[in-house]
């Protein structure tokens, strides 16, 4: 497997104990790619492997915009004859963990993640609780948005709520009135970052958005029904188009030839 210059350079760098970091789309651009379908995927992965280094994050699981860095491969654990054990026994678990040897190129994941998105990587627009209803408005006015999360900060933890037409709505029309953006919120839903798309697609469909979770529990994007569909129709898209070609060529070949000669042929 031909290793790219950059990457040999990087691998170098993490070995030499150096910072080594570029994002998903600079790594995909070496080996003159733009999307990771499976085979390309497989290919970073044979040419990492041979290099020496994998990413962390996985740049299969990470938004393709994302960075990455590089980091040196930890060696395989070398087990003796002495450190065979029965997996009978509970008390050498971890000694049979260690014994275990994985592949050296990690499988794809066959999930779709929602930490793949590009909203799920902006951090989202929000206003606090004793915000006025007016702010929130003129911000939602302003950017297009349908709704805006509740909280503290934009660094918190935890939302409070979801302030959204809906919600301003459905008290408006039985005549309640308030002026905080925390006496007219909605409940709003969180997710983890690396859950499935399928996931957020449910929780979407009843609440119109969802909340993005990273690791370290900050809220670090907001999916909602928009986004949902741009995904899926990068997804769909060429098989439809696929369909379309085929479809085509069908029916010049039918109008073209007849039986007797497709037989032949």
């Amino acid at each position: 497997m031909a290793i790219p210059n950059e990457l040999r350079e990087m691998a170098e760098k993490a070995k030499t104990g150096h910072e080594a970091k570029t994002t998903v789309r600079t790594l995909l651009a070496w080996f003159g790619m733009y999307r990771r379908t499976s085979i390309n995927v497989y290919r970073i992965r044979l040419a990492l492997t041979e290099a020496g280094v994998m990413t962390s994050p996985d740049f299969d699981e990470t938004y393709i915009d994302n960075g990455v860095e590089f980091l040196v491969i930890p060696p395989v654990p070398q087990v003796s004859p002495s450190d065979e054990v029965s997996l009978d026994d509970s008390a050498d678990v971890e000694l049979a963990q260690k014994a275990s040897i994985s592949c050296p190129v990690k499988l794809a994941d066959p999930a779709h993640r929602i930490s793949r998105l590009a909203s799920a990587n902006r951090a989202p627009l929000s206003i606090p609780p004793d915000g006025t209803v007016e702010h929130a408005i003129t911000l939602m006015l302003r950017y297009d948005y349908s709704q805006l999360p509740v909280m503290q900060s934009p660094t918190a933890r935890e939302a409070k709520g979801l302030f959204s037409w809906k919600s301003l709505g459905s008290r408006l029309g039985i005549g309640r009135q308030f002026t905080r953006v925390g006496d007219s919120m909605d409940h709003c839903p969180v997710i983890s970052f690396d859950a499935s798309l399928f996931d957020a697609i449910k929780i979407i469909a009843e609440h119109d958005c969802v909340l993005v979770q990273a690791a370290d529990k900050t809220i670090c994007g907001i999916v909602t029904a928009y986004d949902i569909s741009e995904q899926f129709q990068q997804l769909a898209e060429p098989f439809l188009l696929l369909g379309d070609i085929e479809n085509h060529i069908r029916y010049l070949i039918g109008k073209t030839f007849t039986v007797a000669e497709l037989q032949q042929a």
